[in-house]
């Protein structure tokens, strides 16, 4: 009951976000983050260069580091505006979502952690120090879900693992197809500034590849490229039966 109370806790505050990106477009014509600089300065949103990755409107979520464009980049570019806009202009609260977020970096020592990460990003509704966060490929808009970090004085995140396998199969049968690695919920993240499939922590086997299970395993097809890649859930072998194992990130693609 907890876990099911917790998914669904979870795909209402994906739902929410997705309603938000939605209301925020029909109102101001542009996606959070994405606007150009001139529709922001009319509407009184935070000021963006206007450059790839800061506000160039092309429709999708990108970032960039230093100046430099960097597609899935937090914090600083759209990534990190994505937040401040769904939540403010004019210094007002929109009231499209909770909480209020910024994009400068924060302070630490050097090699720590910044100021908090919720700061940047919003907590996720099912908690074990999950994260939301947004970013872009192919083209496509993304809602990553999982642990996050980051360094001091850079502006990319380092995702962890923070939902069990049995959460990340739930998560995605309830929102999609109940497969890691097919339809609009996938079992990858942001990973520094790229991304990355979590068949494993930091050993993520992409589609077409042979996946054997382990303990670490989000995802297996039992060790054969020839088989469907499904959750960890001790389908192909019952040893790795991973299903309370913190061992699964996920992203949903914006609708």
């Amino acid at each position: 009951m907890i876990i099911a109370a917790g998914v669904r806790a979870q795909v209402t505050e994906i739902e929410k976000y997705n309603t938000a990106v939605n209301t925020f477009r029909d109102k101001f014509g542009a996606l959070p983050g994405d606007m150009n600089s001139a529709t922001a300065a009319q509407f009184g949103f935070t000021t963006r260069a206007g450059t790839q990755g800061q506000g160039d409107g092309n429709g999708v979520i990108e970032g960039e580091n230093a100046g430099t464009y960097c597609e899935v980049c937090q914090y600083n570019g759209e990534t990190g505006l994505f937040w401040v806009d769904l939540s403010s202009a004019n210094g007002k609260n929109l009231n499209l979502i909770d909480q209020s977020f910024y994009t400068a970096v924060g302070t630490g020592t050097a090699g720590g952690n910044p100021t908090p990460v919720n700061l940047y990003m919003p907590t996720a509704a099912i908690g074990q120090q999950n994260y939301v966060y947004v970013y872009s490929t192919g083209g496509q808009n993304y809602f990553g879900l999982s642990g996050v970090a980051a360094s001091h004085g850079i502006n990319t995140v380092t995702v962890a693992p923070a939902l069990t396998v049995r959460q990340a199969f739930a998560l995605d049968s309830k929102v999609d197809d109940g497969l890691p690695q097919s339809g609009r919920v996938q079992a990858i993240a942001v990973n520094g500034a790229g991304l990355e499939w979590a068949q494993g922590i930091n050993n993520g086997a992409s589609p077409g590849q042979s996946a054997s299970p382990t303990t670490m395993t989000c995802y297996d097809n039992g060790g054969s490229s020839s088989n469907s890649m499904l959750y960890s859930l001790g389908t192909y072998n019952s040893a790795y039966n991973n299903s309370n194992k913190v061992n699964c990130w996920l992203s949903f693609q914006f609708q």
